[in-house]
Order: C-alpha cells, then structure tokens, then sequence
C-alpha cells in the first residue's frame, strides 16, 4: 500500500489558499515597512505639505494593515489545521482499509498496542509536520520574503544583511536535524514497546494475578519505563536545542539588521526612518524565522513516524477480493457442497483433502491444535491456504467477491474472534451488528431461538444495558449464544460453529443444540464432544492438522470404539 500525497484532491486548494494567504502577508509586510519608512521620515523631516490629516491618514492605514494580518494569521491557522487533519484522515482511512483486508493471522504478529500507536501516535506526529511544519512554514517563508523585500527597498544592505544571516543559520539547523533522527528514531521505538506491553498486561490482568506476578510485572514495567524515559531524555536536549534554532537565527538576524542600519545612519547612507522601519521589519520576520525551527523539529519527527507508517502499510498477508465486478454465481449456498484439495496453511493443516456436504450438519472433531479452527476461518475466508484450493459448488471460493460470500456465511466462534466477540456498545449494537436495519420483531425471535429473550428481559435496560470492552459482563456460554444471534439475525445459509473450549453450560449447550436441529442449510461445528457426532450427517475428524476421518457418523463411532478398546487392552 503507497502513502496517499500530500497535495491531492482537496489538499491542494487549501495549499492554495495558504500560499494566497502567504502572499497577501508578504504584501502586508512589504506595505508596512514602506509606510513605516515614510511615516518615520515625514516625522523627522516634515515638509511644508505634510499635515496631521496625512500622518493620521498612515498611521490608519498601519492600524488596518495590522488587523488585516492578524485575520490572515487566524485564517491560516484554520486552514493548516485542515491540511493536516485531512491528510491524517485520509492515511487513517487507508491503513485501517488495509488492516481489515488481513488475515487474522497476520494481524495477530503485531501487538494491538504497536497497531494502536501507529494509528493514533505516529499519524498524529505526522498531522503536527504537516499543520505547524508544511503549511505554517510555507506562509511564513512568504511573508519573511515580503518583510526582506520591504528591506531592499528601503536600503539593499539591510535586505542583503538579513537574507545572508538567516541563510547561513538554515543549513546548521538542518544539520542538527539529521544528528537528532536516530535518537528520535529510538524514542518512539522504544514508546512503542511499551504501549504494546501496557495493552498486552492490561488485557491479562486477571493472569497476572492468578499467578501472582503483581511484583515482577511492576519490576518489568518499571525497567521499561526507564529505558523509554531515558530515550526520551537523550532526544531532549537536541530537540530542544532545534526548536530554539528558530529563536536563534531570528535573533541574530535582528542584531544583525540593527547593527548595520545604525552604522549606516552613521555613515551617511541613513536616517532615523531606516532604523525605525528596519525595528518593525525584523519583527515581522520573527515569527517567520521562528517557525523555521519548530518545522525542522516536528520534521525529524514526521520522517520517523513516516517511515515507522511506510513500514506498517506493507506488513501481513492481505487477503485479495475478487475483482470488481465479478459475478457471484447462482450458487445453492445453503445445499453447495465444500470441498478441500490438498490445502496446507502454515504448520496447522497439512496438504488436506475433504468434501463438506451442503444441506446437513458436518461434524468436525479432533483435539485441541488438530486444526478444526484454521478450516472454519478457510471457510470464511479469514485466510488464505498457502497452497491448494478450496471449492464450493465446484466453483474457487477466492473467485467469489467477499462481500458476497461473507453475507452468506455466519461465523460463531469466541475462538476465533476473541476478545471481539462483543464491542462496546449496547446489546442491541452487538445483536444488529450484521444486520443493522433488522425490525423490532426479527430482533424478538432470534432472542427467543437463541434462549436470550428472558434474559434480556432481566436487565434493567433490555437491550439498551452497556456491554463491557469484550464482553466482560458476560460468561463465554452467553457470549458465545449472542455471537449466535448475531449470526443468525443475518440470515446466513452457510452457519460454522466453534464451540471448542467455549465453556458452554447445560443451557447454552440445549441452546446450541436447538439451533443446529433446525437451520435449514449448511452447519460446520468444530468440536470435541462426541455426542455431536450421533446427530450429524458427515463427520470430518483431524489429528496434527492431517484428516484421521471422513465420513458416516455410524462408521466413525464404529472406528472409534475399536480404537478405544485396542487402547485399553494395550
């Protein structure tokens, strides 16, 4: 994934603006400094002509000209600030697109609080780089250019003094900038480590204190913390120092400026009017060259958060959609038979061949690490095989477009979504999550099927009660039945289940059970109790991600028994 442009689309009329905005400050700066010069003239060497009316007339006119630059500021402000946030809204967009285009897989190498800080931090060191760097730089450097112009006019040696100063201080800031990179480059490295540990821990409290680990992970954090502080402190100083570089160079500029118009006056080539109109020259040249240091600064931060985004961007295995346009197919979702052809993913399926038969429940057995997850998640196309092909109805299920395919399949599995089994929310968010314009009614019966309608019932604000980040407020039985719900108010023709270390109850099983008797379509459960085998219609079991079985309930129970009892004579 490329980064977006800087100027593009409406980017570039705001860039407009800002330069227009620039030049109209470099026509202010420029106004001023001659009605400065002339005002400060007239002063000390009043013609017969010159009367109070035009002297109050210029004195007006700087009056205004001040107010008009301090709108234009206002306004450039205004509009840097949109520059950056449009462009970090943009890259946002683009990164969370691409993040959901990946595997659950490839998503789980990154720690949720590395993705977080990226998508949050760097980003937003990126906004200051293009608010308070970019565009303030550009306006800035437009108007410093008019206030030096305002100079030449007045007394070319003042204009070359300033132009020469501030020339030579540009080239030393820069220099700084690049010494202070790598230890900018380690800070947020190191901020990162320890954004992803916090979200990690804080996610695992409960084990930490099971364990009691509550000393060690302090100790840890705390070792953590200091190398992050320490990083942070060997980049202050530099930084600081580049920040105050800006300060610098306008303040030498300044004396330097002075220092030549008074010793000019005192040769001859001046009087009191280039002294003054140099003094509100160069303040308006301040802020310009301020600016020149914080940019340098919030650059060296940007190209670190850039090349920290660049790398992001490429990260994973994305999951490619069918191309635009392709036709789904007249396929009989909810009768279409799957099949495997010598599908392998990483080390969790080796080389499988199995045919899952549509209209029936399939019953997909084995042990833990047998694989059942990594077929359900093939299935849904949360991945992709390495090699093989899977096939539904005989078409390749990579050749039918996601949003199609999705829509046909329900996924109930705590298993493979985690913590994401319910957001945070309200219950009736979580239950219409797939179905966002469902009816009052179908939201009623879907409770009902799924044993939640008394439940909800219960709660003091039904399906209006909060749920907690991840469903904490609920048992894995009941987050397990409203992921069910979920599915099930979708209308899926094709419904894959992960019960497996569910921690289903009694009633959450009865629950289960009910639903599976009677969907009308295709039904894949992943399990390990046997007693889903004697009600299904094809079983399927795996041992070390390798098919062990495949075929009749009858046959498989017959197997199994024999198996069982040579174990126990052995």
């Amino acid at each position: 994934m490329s980064l977006p442009p800087v100027l593009a689309g409406p980017r570039r009329r705001l860039m407009a603006a800002l330069v227009l905005n620039g030049s109209s400050q470099a026509a202010i700066a420029l106004s001023v400094g001659l009605l400065t010069h002339r005002l400060f003239v007239d002063l000390a060497n009043p013609a017969p002509t010159t009367g109070v009316g035009s002297l109050a007339v210029a004195v007006l006119a700087l009056v205004v000209l001040a107010l008009a630059q301090l709108l234009l500021r206002g306004i450039e402000r205004r509009d840097a600030e949109r520059l950056g946030h449009d462009y970090i809204g943009e890259l946002r967009q683009r990164l969370f697109r691409r993040l959901l285009s990946l595997s659950p897989r490839s998503a789980a190498t990154r720690s949720r609080g590395g993705i977080t800080l990226r998508l949050v931090g760097d980003l937003r060191a990126l906004r200051m780089w293009i608010s308070l760097g970019l565009a303030r730089g550009v306006v800035c450097s437009l108007s410093t250019c008019g206030a030096v112009a305002a100079l030449w006019l007045i007394d070319p040696w003042l204009s070359v003094t300033a132009a020469c100063v501030s020339g030579l201080g540009i080239p030393l800031a820069a220099g700084l900038g690049r010494r202070v990179q790598p230890r900018v480059r380690e800070a947020r490295s190191l901020s990162g480590r320890l954004a992803a540990s916090l979200t990690e821990r804080v996610g695992a409290l409960g084990l930490i204190q099971s364990n009691g680990q509550a000393r060690r992970e302090l100790r840890r954090l705390g070792r953590l913390h200091r190398r992050s502080a320490d990083a942070a402190a060997a980049q202050a100083l530099p930084l600081a120092l580049l920040r105050a570089s800006g300060d610098t160079i306008a303040a030498l500029t300044g004396v330097a400026v002075l220092a030549v118009g008074a010793w000019r006056a005192t040769q001859g080539h001046g009087d009191a009017g280039v002294v003054a109109s140099s003094l509100v020259l160069v303040g308006l040249m301040l802020p310009g060259l301020r600016e020149l240091g914080l940019a340098l600064a919030h650059l060296q931060g940007a190209s670190v958060a850039r090349e920290r985004i660049a790398e992001f961007a490429e990260f994973g295995r994305v999951i490619e959609d069918a191309p635009a346009g392709a036709d789904p197919g007249a396929v009989d979702w909810r009768r279409a038979d799957w099949t495997f052809e010598a599908v392998r993913l990483d080390t969790a399926l080796h080389h499988v061949d199995a045919r899952i038969p549509g209209d029936g429940l399939t019953a997909l057995i084995g042990p833990n690490g047998a694989g059942k997850s990594s077929v359900l998640s093939l299935m849904a196309r949360l991945c992709d095989p390495d090699e093989g092909e899977i096939r539904v109805a005989g078409r390749a299920l990579a050749s039918i477009p996601l949003r199609d395919l999705r829509r046909r399949i329900g996924l109930v599995s705590t298993q493979l979504s985690g913590e994401g089994a319910m957001l945070r929310g309200s219950l009736r968010y979580n239950l219409c999550y797939r179905a966002p314009r469902a009816d009052a009614a179908a939201q009623a019966a879907v409770l009902v099927r799924c044993g939640l309608w008394e439940r909800v019932q219960s709660l003091p604000r039904g399906l209006d009660t909060r749920v907690l980040e991840g469903g904490a407020n609920f048992s894995p039985g009941e987050r397990l039945r409203w992921s069910l719900a979920r599915a099930l108010l979708g209308r899926p023709a094709v419904l894959l289940v992960d019960e497996t270390d569910a921690g289903l109850d009694h009633e959450a099983c009865a629950v289960l059970d009910h639903v599976l008797d009677g969907f009308g379509g295709t039904v894949l459960i992943a399990t390990q109790r046997w007693a889903r085998v004697a009600g299904a219609k094809h079983v399927l079991a795996l041992r070390d991600g390798r098919v062990a079985f495949e075929g009749r309930p009858s046959d498989f129970l017959s197997v199994d028994t024999r198996a069982r009892s040579a174990s126990r004579s052995g």
